[in-house]
Protein backbone atom coordinates (compact mmCIF):
# COMPACT_ATOMS: atom_id res chain seq x y z
CA UNK A 1 0.00 0.00 0.00
CA UNK A 2 0.87 3.77 -0.52
CA UNK A 3 1.65 5.82 2.22
CA UNK A 4 -1.50 8.31 2.48
CA UNK A 5 -1.27 11.80 1.92
CA UNK A 6 -2.59 13.87 4.60
CA UNK A 7 -4.96 16.64 3.62
CA UNK A 8 -3.55 20.07 4.73
CA UNK A 9 -4.88 21.17 8.54
CA UNK A 10 -3.53 23.75 11.58
CA UNK A 11 -0.35 22.42 13.66
CA UNK A 12 -1.12 21.59 17.58
CA UNK A 13 -0.30 23.96 19.72
CA UNK A 14 2.91 23.30 22.33
CA UNK A 15 1.67 24.07 26.08
CA UNK A 16 4.51 24.95 28.56
CA UNK A 17 4.89 23.62 31.47
CA UNK A 18 3.36 25.68 34.84
CA UNK A 19 6.27 26.78 36.36
CA UNK A 20 5.27 29.19 38.65
CA UNK A 21 4.19 26.61 41.57
CA UNK A 22 7.83 25.27 41.89
CA UNK A 23 8.85 29.45 42.17
CA UNK A 24 6.28 29.98 44.61
CA UNK A 25 5.51 27.17 46.88
CA UNK A 26 9.56 27.11 47.38
CA UNK A 27 9.26 30.76 48.71
CA UNK A 28 6.22 30.12 51.00
CA UNK A 29 7.48 26.56 52.16
CA UNK A 30 11.01 28.45 53.72
CA UNK A 31 10.66 29.72 57.17
CA UNK A 32 13.61 32.23 56.04
CA UNK A 33 11.37 34.73 54.45
CA UNK A 34 9.58 37.11 56.34
CA UNK A 35 5.91 35.99 56.71
CA UNK A 36 3.93 39.30 56.01
CA UNK A 37 6.38 39.08 52.34
CA UNK A 38 5.70 35.21 51.92
CA UNK A 39 1.75 36.28 52.20
CA UNK A 40 2.49 38.99 49.78
CA UNK A 41 4.00 37.04 46.91
CA UNK A 42 1.99 33.90 47.28
CA UNK A 43 -0.78 36.30 46.63
CA UNK A 44 0.90 38.52 44.42
CA UNK A 45 3.85 36.61 42.31
CA UNK A 46 1.32 33.69 40.50
CA UNK A 47 -0.13 36.72 38.73
CA UNK A 48 2.42 38.53 38.19
CA UNK A 49 4.50 35.78 36.62
CA UNK A 50 2.13 34.99 34.23
CA UNK A 51 2.72 37.88 32.83
CA UNK A 52 5.14 38.32 29.75
CA UNK A 53 8.17 40.92 30.70
CA UNK A 54 7.31 43.82 28.48
CA UNK A 55 3.90 43.31 29.64
CA UNK A 56 4.55 44.10 33.41
CA UNK A 57 4.28 47.17 35.42
CA UNK A 58 6.59 49.00 37.70
CA UNK A 59 4.81 47.30 40.90
CA UNK A 60 5.03 44.24 39.48
CA UNK A 61 8.90 44.09 38.77
CA UNK A 62 9.20 45.01 42.19
CA UNK A 63 7.35 41.93 43.34
CA UNK A 64 9.45 39.91 40.86
CA UNK A 65 12.42 41.48 42.45
CA UNK A 66 11.46 40.85 45.74
CA UNK A 67 10.65 37.43 44.93
CA UNK A 68 14.31 36.85 43.80
CA UNK A 69 15.51 38.08 47.11
CA UNK A 70 13.37 35.78 49.06
CA UNK A 71 14.81 32.86 46.35
CA UNK A 72 18.12 34.17 48.45
CA UNK A 73 16.95 33.92 51.49
CA UNK A 74 15.58 30.15 50.53
CA UNK A 75 19.25 29.32 49.15
CA UNK A 76 20.79 30.51 51.89
CA UNK A 77 18.39 28.44 54.53
CA UNK A 78 18.57 25.54 52.16
CA UNK A 79 22.73 25.87 51.85
CA UNK A 80 23.08 26.27 55.83
CA UNK A 81 20.57 23.09 56.43
CA UNK A 82 23.13 21.60 53.94
CA UNK A 83 26.29 22.57 55.77
CA UNK A 84 24.63 21.22 58.99
CA UNK A 85 23.38 17.81 57.86
CA UNK A 86 27.12 17.71 56.12
CA UNK A 87 28.26 18.52 59.55
CA UNK A 88 26.36 16.38 61.37
CA UNK A 89 27.24 13.54 58.98
CA UNK A 90 30.51 14.09 59.07
CA UNK A 91 30.83 14.19 63.10
CA UNK A 92 28.27 10.73 62.93
CA UNK A 93 30.58 8.60 60.57
CA UNK A 94 33.36 9.71 62.28
CA UNK A 95 35.35 6.90 64.84
CA UNK A 96 35.22 9.58 67.40
CA UNK A 97 31.30 9.12 67.79
CA UNK A 98 31.63 5.55 68.29
CA UNK A 99 34.40 6.04 70.46
CA UNK A 100 32.17 8.93 72.35
CA UNK A 101 29.34 6.56 73.10
CA UNK A 102 31.18 3.16 73.93
CA UNK A 103 33.01 5.97 76.61
CA UNK A 104 29.63 7.10 77.93
CA UNK A 105 28.24 3.17 78.04
CA UNK A 106 31.73 2.93 80.34
CA UNK A 107 30.83 5.80 82.19
CA UNK A 108 27.16 4.53 83.01
CA UNK A 109 28.49 1.25 83.79
CA UNK A 110 30.83 2.59 86.41
CA UNK A 111 28.26 4.47 87.73
CA UNK A 112 25.37 1.60 88.08
CA UNK A 113 28.77 -0.16 89.94
CA UNK A 114 29.39 3.14 92.53
CA UNK A 115 25.05 3.32 92.82
CA UNK A 116 25.25 -0.54 93.82
CA UNK A 117 28.30 -0.16 95.80
CA UNK A 118 26.59 3.02 97.36
CA UNK A 119 23.51 0.65 98.02
CA UNK A 120 25.15 -2.21 99.54
CA UNK A 121 26.66 0.06 101.81
CA UNK A 122 23.47 2.16 102.45
CA UNK A 123 21.68 -1.36 103.26
CA UNK A 124 24.52 -1.88 105.99
CA UNK A 125 24.29 1.54 107.62
CA UNK A 126 21.08 0.95 107.93
CA UNK A 127 21.03 -2.14 109.32
CA UNK A 128 23.81 -0.58 111.51
CA UNK A 129 21.48 2.03 112.95
CA UNK A 130 18.48 -0.32 113.47
CA UNK A 131 20.88 -2.44 115.73
CA UNK A 132 22.19 0.99 117.36
CA UNK A 133 18.09 2.15 117.79
CA UNK A 134 17.18 -1.72 119.04
CA UNK A 135 20.21 -1.52 121.86
CA UNK A 136 19.55 1.94 122.89
CA UNK A 137 15.88 1.53 123.32
CA UNK A 138 17.31 -1.83 125.51
CA UNK A 139 19.53 0.57 127.14
CA UNK A 140 16.85 3.03 127.93
CA UNK A 141 14.37 0.18 129.52
CA UNK A 142 17.56 -1.47 131.62
CA UNK A 143 18.85 2.39 132.42
CA UNK A 144 15.05 3.19 133.76
CA UNK A 145 14.72 -0.59 135.53
CA UNK A 146 18.34 -0.08 136.78
CA UNK A 147 17.14 3.63 138.12
CA UNK A 148 14.03 2.62 139.33
CA UNK A 149 15.74 -0.69 141.44
CA UNK A 150 18.51 2.20 142.84
CA UNK A 151 16.15 4.34 144.15
CA UNK A 152 14.00 1.53 145.95
CA UNK A 153 16.90 0.66 147.74
CA UNK A 154 18.15 3.97 148.09
CA UNK A 155 14.58 4.65 149.87
CA UNK A 156 14.71 1.03 151.71
CA UNK A 157 17.98 1.64 153.34
CA UNK A 158 16.97 5.12 154.45
CA UNK A 159 13.96 3.91 155.95
CA UNK A 160 15.85 1.06 157.66
CA UNK A 161 18.42 3.72 159.20
CA UNK A 162 15.70 6.07 160.26
CA UNK A 163 13.96 2.94 161.70
CA UNK A 164 16.95 1.93 163.28
CA UNK A 165 17.37 5.55 164.73
CA UNK A 166 14.09 5.73 166.08
CA UNK A 167 14.57 2.54 167.72
CA UNK A 168 17.25 3.56 169.30
CA UNK A 169 15.83 6.86 170.24
CA UNK A 170 13.05 4.97 171.59
CA UNK A 171 15.10 3.08 174.02
CA UNK A 172 17.07 6.20 174.62
CA UNK A 173 13.50 7.59 176.21
CA UNK A 174 12.31 4.66 177.41
CA UNK A 175 15.55 4.57 179.26
CA UNK A 176 14.77 8.15 180.88
CA UNK A 177 11.25 8.16 181.45
CA UNK A 178 12.20 5.10 183.47
CA UNK A 179 14.97 7.39 185.44
CA UNK A 180 12.48 10.38 185.07
CA UNK A 181 9.01 8.05 186.71
CA UNK A 182 11.61 6.45 189.32
CA UNK A 183 13.00 10.04 189.99
CA UNK A 184 9.23 11.66 190.42
CA UNK A 185 7.50 8.73 192.63
CA UNK A 186 10.72 8.96 194.92
CA UNK A 187 10.69 12.76 195.13
CA UNK A 188 6.95 12.78 195.42
CA UNK A 189 6.82 10.04 198.17
CA UNK A 190 9.74 11.77 200.32
CA UNK A 191 7.22 15.29 199.42
CA UNK A 192 4.09 14.00 200.40
CA UNK A 193 3.68 10.45 202.43
CA UNK A 194 7.30 10.95 204.03
CA UNK A 195 6.28 14.38 205.38
CA UNK A 196 2.84 13.01 206.34
CA UNK A 197 4.28 10.59 208.32
CA UNK A 198 7.05 12.22 209.84
CA UNK A 199 4.64 14.93 211.19
CA UNK A 200 1.17 12.53 211.39
CA UNK A 201 1.18 8.74 212.07
CA UNK A 202 0.16 5.80 209.89
CA UNK A 203 -3.22 5.32 211.21
CA UNK A 204 -5.62 6.43 208.54
CA UNK A 205 -5.74 3.97 205.59
CA UNK A 206 -4.02 6.98 203.34
CA UNK A 207 -1.15 6.47 206.56
CA UNK A 208 -0.96 3.08 205.80
CA UNK A 209 -0.66 3.41 201.94
CA UNK A 210 2.26 5.65 202.83
CA UNK A 211 4.43 3.11 204.54
CA UNK A 212 3.82 0.66 202.44
CA UNK A 213 5.09 3.15 199.54
CA UNK A 214 7.70 4.24 201.64
CA UNK A 215 8.77 0.63 202.25
CA UNK A 216 8.56 -0.72 198.81
CA UNK A 217 10.87 2.29 197.67
CA UNK A 218 12.89 1.72 200.11
CA UNK A 219 13.45 -1.99 199.83
CA UNK A 220 13.76 -1.03 195.32
CA UNK A 221 16.85 1.31 196.27
CA UNK A 222 18.62 -1.19 199.14
CA UNK A 223 18.11 1.13 201.78
CA UNK A 224 18.67 -0.62 205.04
CA UNK A 225 16.54 -3.25 206.22
CA UNK A 226 16.37 -2.17 210.12
CA UNK A 227 15.01 1.08 208.95
CA UNK A 228 12.34 -0.06 206.83
CA UNK A 229 12.05 -2.31 210.20
CA UNK A 230 11.49 0.99 212.32
CA UNK A 231 9.55 3.01 210.00
CA UNK A 232 6.35 1.36 210.08
CA UNK A 233 6.38 0.83 214.36
CA UNK A 234 7.19 4.73 214.07
CA UNK A 235 4.66 5.69 211.88
CA UNK A 236 1.88 4.15 214.34
CA UNK A 237 2.48 6.56 216.94
CA UNK A 238 2.47 10.38 216.88
CA UNK A 239 5.54 12.40 216.18
CA UNK A 240 5.98 13.73 220.00
CA UNK A 241 5.63 10.24 221.27
CA UNK A 242 8.20 8.50 218.69
CA UNK A 243 11.89 7.87 221.22
CA UNK A 244 14.39 9.48 219.95
CA UNK A 245 15.71 6.39 218.10
CA UNK A 246 12.36 5.88 215.53
CA UNK A 247 12.66 9.94 215.04
CA UNK A 248 15.66 9.08 214.25
CA UNK A 249 14.82 6.51 211.33
CA UNK A 250 12.65 9.20 210.09
CA UNK A 251 16.05 11.40 209.81
CA UNK A 252 17.93 8.45 208.22
CA UNK A 253 15.36 7.57 205.56
CA UNK A 254 14.98 11.21 204.45
CA UNK A 255 18.56 11.12 204.11
CA UNK A 256 18.29 7.97 202.15
CA UNK A 257 16.24 8.91 200.10
CA UNK A 258 17.69 12.20 199.23
CA UNK A 259 20.30 10.10 197.74
CA UNK A 260 18.87 8.22 196.20
CA UNK A 261 16.95 11.25 194.68
CA UNK A 262 19.91 12.58 193.94
CA UNK A 263 21.09 9.71 192.03
CA UNK A 264 18.33 9.05 189.66
CA UNK A 265 18.65 13.10 188.64
CA UNK A 266 21.89 12.52 187.61
CA UNK A 267 20.86 9.70 185.41
CA UNK A 268 17.98 11.65 183.92
CA UNK A 269 20.76 14.31 183.21
CA UNK A 270 23.07 11.61 181.83
CA UNK A 271 20.08 10.19 179.62
CA UNK A 272 18.35 13.70 178.41
CA UNK A 273 21.57 14.27 176.08
CA UNK A 274 21.65 10.45 174.86
CA UNK A 275 18.02 10.72 173.68
CA UNK A 276 18.75 14.13 172.27
CA UNK A 277 21.85 12.57 170.38
CA UNK A 278 19.47 10.02 169.28
CA UNK A 279 16.46 12.35 168.16
CA UNK A 280 18.94 14.07 166.30
CA UNK A 281 20.23 11.02 164.78
CA UNK A 282 16.64 10.14 163.79
CA UNK A 283 16.90 13.59 162.15
CA UNK A 284 20.17 12.82 160.33
CA UNK A 285 19.09 9.51 159.13
CA UNK A 286 15.90 11.12 157.67
CA UNK A 287 17.75 14.17 156.24
CA UNK A 288 20.34 11.13 154.74
CA UNK A 289 17.26 9.57 153.34
CA UNK A 290 15.77 12.37 152.18
CA UNK A 291 19.11 13.30 150.25
CA UNK A 292 20.03 9.88 148.88
CA UNK A 293 16.86 9.57 147.44
CA UNK A 294 16.92 12.84 145.61
CA UNK A 295 20.47 12.05 144.69
CA UNK A 296 18.77 8.48 143.42
CA UNK A 297 15.87 10.36 141.77
CA UNK A 298 18.47 12.84 140.12
CA UNK A 299 20.59 10.37 138.80
CA UNK A 300 17.75 8.40 137.58
CA UNK A 301 16.24 11.33 135.96
CA UNK A 302 20.21 12.13 134.29
CA UNK A 303 20.39 8.63 133.57
CA UNK A 304 17.26 8.40 131.57
CA UNK A 305 17.41 11.46 130.21
CA UNK A 306 20.83 11.05 128.53
CA UNK A 307 19.27 7.11 127.59
CA UNK A 308 16.18 8.95 125.74
CA UNK A 309 18.45 11.38 123.85
CA UNK A 310 20.51 8.41 122.72
CA UNK A 311 17.63 6.58 121.85
CA UNK A 312 15.89 9.60 119.91
CA UNK A 313 19.60 10.11 117.88
CA UNK A 314 19.80 6.88 117.18
CA UNK A 315 16.18 6.82 115.68
CA UNK A 316 17.54 9.67 113.55
CA UNK A 317 20.61 7.76 112.39
CA UNK A 318 18.23 4.98 111.58
CA UNK A 319 15.53 7.30 109.36
CA UNK A 320 18.62 9.43 107.79
CA UNK A 321 19.63 6.14 106.85
CA UNK A 322 16.83 5.27 105.43
CA UNK A 323 16.32 8.39 103.46
CA UNK A 324 20.19 7.42 102.05
CA UNK A 325 18.77 3.78 101.21
CA UNK A 326 15.58 5.15 99.30
CA UNK A 327 18.38 7.84 97.17
CA UNK A 328 20.91 5.26 97.26
CA UNK A 329 17.87 3.13 95.52
CA UNK A 330 16.58 5.70 93.24
CA UNK A 331 20.32 6.51 91.96
CA UNK A 332 20.96 3.09 91.25
CA UNK A 333 17.88 2.86 89.36
CA UNK A 334 18.60 6.05 87.59
CA UNK A 335 22.41 4.49 86.70
CA UNK A 336 20.36 1.56 85.66
CA UNK A 337 18.28 3.74 82.82
CA UNK A 338 21.07 5.57 82.17
CA UNK A 339 23.02 2.33 81.35
CA UNK A 340 20.53 1.08 79.16
CA UNK A 341 19.97 4.38 77.40
CA UNK A 342 23.74 4.70 76.75
CA UNK A 343 23.66 1.00 75.39
CA UNK A 344 20.75 1.76 73.33
CA UNK A 345 22.27 5.05 71.96
CA UNK A 346 25.67 2.66 70.84
CA UNK A 347 24.08 0.41 69.26
CA UNK A 348 21.55 2.44 67.63
CA UNK A 349 24.51 4.35 65.59
CA UNK A 350 24.30 2.80 62.43
CA UNK A 351 21.13 3.53 61.90
CA UNK A 352 21.96 7.20 63.64
CA UNK A 353 24.42 7.12 60.44
CA UNK A 354 22.01 6.21 57.66
CA UNK A 355 19.85 8.82 59.09
CA UNK A 356 22.65 11.70 59.18
CA UNK A 357 23.70 10.44 55.54
CA UNK A 358 20.63 10.65 54.45
CA UNK A 359 19.62 13.79 55.96
CA UNK A 360 22.77 15.03 54.12
CA UNK A 361 21.73 13.17 50.93
CA UNK A 362 18.30 15.24 51.00
CA UNK A 363 19.82 18.56 51.97
CA UNK A 364 22.26 18.58 49.42
CA UNK A 365 19.46 16.81 47.09
CA UNK A 366 17.43 20.25 47.94
CA UNK A 367 20.00 22.75 46.95
CA UNK A 368 20.52 20.95 43.99
CA UNK A 369 16.55 21.12 43.11
CA UNK A 370 16.23 24.54 44.44
CA UNK A 371 19.61 25.34 42.06
CA UNK A 372 18.46 23.46 39.44
CA UNK A 373 14.50 23.60 38.99
CA UNK A 374 13.31 26.76 40.85
CA UNK A 375 15.90 29.35 40.15
CA UNK A 376 15.66 27.60 36.22
CA UNK A 377 12.18 28.16 36.79
CA UNK A 378 12.33 31.83 37.83
CA UNK A 379 14.68 32.74 35.40
CA UNK A 380 12.43 31.60 32.69
CA UNK A 381 8.85 33.07 34.16
CA UNK A 382 11.35 36.47 35.04
CA UNK A 383 12.15 36.67 31.49
CA UNK A 384 9.17 35.62 30.03
CA UNK A 385 8.39 36.74 26.69
CA UNK A 386 4.64 35.94 24.33
CA UNK A 387 4.57 32.81 23.04
CA UNK A 388 4.98 32.42 19.20
CA UNK A 389 2.00 31.57 16.70
CA UNK A 390 2.11 28.23 15.68
CA UNK A 391 3.11 27.20 12.02
CA UNK A 392 0.81 25.37 9.73
CA UNK A 393 2.39 22.10 8.07
CA UNK A 394 0.33 20.51 5.35
CA UNK A 395 -1.25 16.97 6.04
CA UNK A 396 0.88 14.25 4.84
CA UNK A 397 -1.43 12.87 0.98
CA UNK A 398 -2.93 9.02 0.75
CA UNK A 399 -0.85 7.83 -1.74
CA UNK A 400 -2.77 4.24 -1.80
CA UNK A 401 -6.15 5.97 -2.64
CA UNK A 402 -6.05 6.23 -6.74
CA UNK A 403 -4.85 2.64 -6.81
CA UNK A 404 -7.89 1.62 -4.70
CA UNK A 405 -10.12 3.23 -6.84
CA UNK A 406 -8.77 1.94 -9.89
CA UNK A 407 -9.24 -1.63 -8.39
CA UNK A 408 -12.77 -0.83 -6.78
CA UNK A 409 -13.73 0.56 -10.77
CA UNK A 410 -13.63 -2.89 -12.02
CA UNK A 411 -15.21 -4.72 -9.39
CA UNK A 412 -17.84 -2.23 -9.60
CA UNK A 413 -18.24 -2.45 -13.41
CA UNK A 414 -18.57 -6.49 -13.14
CA UNK A 415 -21.74 -6.06 -11.72
CA UNK A 416 -22.87 -3.72 -14.24
CA UNK A 417 -22.23 -6.50 -17.30
CA UNK A 418 -23.77 -9.41 -15.54
CA UNK A 419 -26.87 -7.25 -15.32
CA UNK A 420 -26.93 -6.68 -18.99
Amino acid sequence: MKRRISSPGRAAKKTRPNLIPTVVNAICGSEAVPGDLRTLLKQTLPIVLKANKEERHGYESLVVDQAQEALKLVQGERQKTHKDALGKQNEMISAAEQERRTAAKQAAENKLSAAKAQLDNCKLALKAAENAEEEAADGLKKTTRDASQNLTKTTHEGDAAIKAAQKEEAAAEKELQKYVGKLTIASGALAHEFVMLQTGNSASAEGKKAVQKLVGLGKEYGLDHTLLGVLPIAAKKQADARTDFEAMSFTNLHSLMTTVINDLTQHVAAAEPAKAAKAQAVAEADAAKAQAVANAEAEKTAAVTSAKETLEAAKAAAKAAEEQLSAAQEGRSEASKELTKADAHLRHIWEDMRQACDAQDEAALDVRNLTEEVFTAFEQLKEKQPEPEPVEEPEPMDLAAPEAASEAAPEAAAPEAAAA
